[in-house]
Order: structure tokens, then sequence, then C-alpha cells
């Protein structure tokens, strides 16, 4: 099915290439109709039309495209103008866009032409058609036949001056668009304008043909059929601590035998308020434990506070008024994990921390649901990104920054014994549970172990 993107999940993308998660499919195409109209920012064109409508406090880029012809001629486009220390990726994780290494900013140009405009606008992805706050549109702008909108917007994270431009620049004869995307630290404002109004675009004598409206509709109808669910996971799939924890059939049937070889029992789990450095060596860190935990801690090894906001699939939703301080605690977690194949075998073998509250399953039976919070601290990322532990006392593979920590070789009926430590928030200490088998299917399907009584 096609997916659409959150607007601030299509700017992860376009800042590096991070897989894309599975809250992306959640996003209901009805945001777009609840908006209704309003301030009409531009009018009508040859080819294109575009508008940017602001009411209930969002402005609303909607763009539409009318087929002159049955073709439309691809482009190229070309940077003019690349902001200072950006410089452009042949290789590493931001191939193919602009990268600067000292602000950790980035810079993104898409170039879609009028066939592919029309494609994703008709099936209404959201990649044109965007939704900011109201306050994000810094305006439009017109030059020798283009328009140019400008959103600019600042980081959701209470200790983070990042700003994200966002400049779509639209050209009504030919119909296409041009999207740049820049964020840095102390940006100027019109920055990502200058970048357009600079772009060099070429118009190739190449065409490609507009889809045809058995695949839009096609498409849209497969769009329209999702209906996100919440997620029921039965009792029965919630253990305790010393149960002994095997792969779900799932797992047996679609990933192979390597995961389905592996057992896990959960021997032993604390709440703690400080982590004695004798006890948790600053090398089982996967984080760097001077720079990147040290300062999260207070004088006495307890954390500092952290903010949250209620849970939202899209940064562009968060209200900013509804952050909440709140305190978290260390949660260390001992766990053998066995390989019980007759071979040798390189495993996943970190579980990751979830929230789980009981549920109304609808038909009496005890039940759970999984939910979250949105973080609004960045530095507290470094403690707790996805459910991840920041702190692993088995690590074999600790190259390239630890990228490939989480794997293990363990030999044929080896155990493991690995002390996992995940942060979690003081309100939410009896809703921490670990999650296994979390590699394909299902999170209905996957084993949980409730860590707290």
């Amino acid at each position: 099915m096609k997916k659409e993107y959150t607007q601030s999940e299509m700017e992860q993308i376009l800042r590096n290439d991070a897989e894309i998660p599975e809250s992306v499919d959640r996003r209901m195409k009805e945001t777009y109709a609840k908006l209704g109209l309003g301030l009409t920012a531009f009018a009508a064109a040859r080819a294109l039309n575009v508008t940017v409508k602001e009411e209930n406090g969002k402005a609303v880029q909607q763009v539409s495209v009318e087929p002159t012809k049955k073709e439309a001629h691809k482009i190229e486009v070309t940077a003019g103008y690349v902001p200072e220390g950006y410089v452009y990726q042949e290789e590493g994780p931001h191939t193919g866009k602009y990268h600067n290494d000292a602000t950790d900013g980035g810079m993104t140009i898409v170039p879609l032409n009028a066939a592919e405009v029309y494609w994703h606008t008709m099936i209404g992805d959201g990649w044109i058609d965007a939704i900011y706050d109201e306050d994000a549109f810094a305006g439009t702008t017109e030059l020798n036949g283009t328009t140019v909108n400008l959103f600019r917007e600042e980081s959701n994270y209470v200790d983070d001056n990042t700003v994200s431009q966002n400049a779509y620049l639209f050209n009504e004869e030919e119909g296409y668009v041009v999207w740049v995307y820049l964020d840095g630290i102390d940006l100027p404002e019109d920055e990502a304008l200058k970048v357009a109004q600079n772009l060099q675009v070429t118009v190739l004598d190449e065409t490609v043909a507009y889809a045809a409206d058995e695949e839009i509709e096609a498409a849209k109808e497969e769009i329209a059929s999702y209906v996100p669910a919440p997620v029921i996971i039965e009792s029965s799939r919630v253990h305790q601590i010393g149960d002994v924890i095997t792969a779900p059939d799932s797992i047996q049937s679609t990933e192979g035998a390597d995961m389905a070889d592996l057992q896990y029992i959960v021997k032993d789990a604390q709440i703690l308020n400080t982590l004695p450095l004798d006890q948790y060596p600053k090398e089982n860190y996967v984080p760097d434990y001077d720079s990147a935990v040290a300062p999260l801690l207070n004088e006495d090894g307890t954390l500092k506070p952290h903010t949250r906001y209620p849970y939202t699939e899209s940064a562009g939703d968060i209200n900013k008024d509804s952050g909440k301080e709140v305190n978290g605690k260390f949660l260390a977690v001992t766990v053998d994990i066995t390989n019980t194949a007759d071979s040798d075998g390189e495993f996943y073998i970190t579980p990751t921390l979830k929230l789980l509250r009981s549920s109304n399953s609808g038909d009496g039976s005890e039940s759970y649901e999984q939910f979250d919070y949105t973080e609004g601290t960045k530095t507290y990322l470094e403690l707790n990104r996805d459910g991840a532990p920041f702190y692993q006392s088995v690590q074999q593979f600790t190259d390239n920054s630890k990228k490939h920590v989480r794997f293990a070789e363990i030999g044929a009926g080896e155990t493991l014994e690995c002390t996992f430590v995940y942060v979690v928030d003081e309100d939410c200490v009896d809703n921490a549970c670990l999650e296994f088998f979390n590699m394909g299917g299902s999170s209905a399907l996957y084993p949980y172990v409730k860590l707290v009584k």
C-alpha cells in the first residue's frame, strides 16, 4: 500500500536515510478535510494551482495540477547557492543530500516534474500538500515566473535551537515543483528561500506520462481501505520474571531459524535512582558516558527532569503548552539469552522497553494495549531512543560508533547473561514491560515480560 508521510517523518527522511517507522502508515487522510477553507495565499496558474489556507491554527498548502498534455517534461535541478558549511555527500548516511558536519544540519533538494506532482496530489499522500502551524507560514515570493512558499519552524525540543525551513518553488507554466528542506542552527531567516531562488532548473526534452485514472483510483482505494485500529495484546502474551520466553510462530515462519532458536529468561529487574560506576562501568554504555550521559545527571547521580508531550504521530501536532516536566528512574534488567540450536549463530539480542496498560478487549477477557509519549528533551533521546537500552553489559561489536552493538555471537547451547539498563518515567514504572522478538509481524503477537508486579 502507498504510505502517507507526516511532515516530521518526511523531514527525517530528507535529513538522513533512517528507516521509515511503522507509525508513518497511521496518518489519517481526513486531517485535510477537517481544516476547511481560509486565507488564499497564491492564486490560480495555468498548469499548477497552489493555495495556502489558514484556519484553526494551521497553514495548509494545497496543490493541484491540470494536465494540459498527455506527458510531462522531466527536469534537472542544480543548486546555484548552498549555505556555508553544507557539503553534498556522495556516500555515507547522507548520500545524495547536503550535510553540515559542524552543526549536524542538513539540506535536501527534491525536484518533481508535473507528472509526479499530479500523482502525489491526486492520491493525497502528503508529499506536497503539507500542513504546518499557522505561524510557520513565512509568506510567498514571486520571481521570474515562479512562486516560492516559505515555512519556518522551531524545534519542539526544549533544549534544541535547531530551525527547519521548507521552501517550495512552483512553476505554473511547466507544472513542476522543487522542494528545498533545510535545517540547522542559527540559520538566516530566509536561507531556504535564497536556495530556492538560486536554483538552476532545466526542462528536458525527455517526457514521462501522467498516471492513468485507473492507477490513481487504485492507489486511493488502497489508502482509503486502511483503517488503523488499536493493537490489543492478549494477557497470555504478557509473562512474568522467570518465565521462559520463546519466539512466537510469526517469527518462526517469517524470520528464519536463527531468531527462533533464541530463548530468554528475565532473571531480575530493579528500579534504581543511580547507577554507580563501579557496578555499571562506563565502557558498557552505548552512548558516550562523559559527553552524552553525564550531562543528564544531577550531582548525586540521579536523573535530571525532562519534558514530554502527549503522544502525537506528527511533530506538527504537538502543542508546546502541553509539555510536562517529569522525573525518570533507571530500570536495570538482567536476562539470560540462550542459543538452543546445534550450531553457533549471530543474533539480535536486545529487547525493547514498552509501556502497557490494561485494556477492555470487548469480550470481558483481560488484555493490554501499548501507549507512549513524545519526548520533548532532545538530549534525553540518548537514554531513551525507541525503547532501546542505553547500557548493555555484553558488547561484542563496538566498531563504527557501536552501530551493531545489539548483535552477539552465541555458541551452540550457550547462554549469555546480559544486563540492560533503560530509563522509565516515575509515573510509568508499573507499566514497564520488555518486548521480545519484535523483528516483524504484529506487536500483538510478540511476547512481553512485565517488570514490576
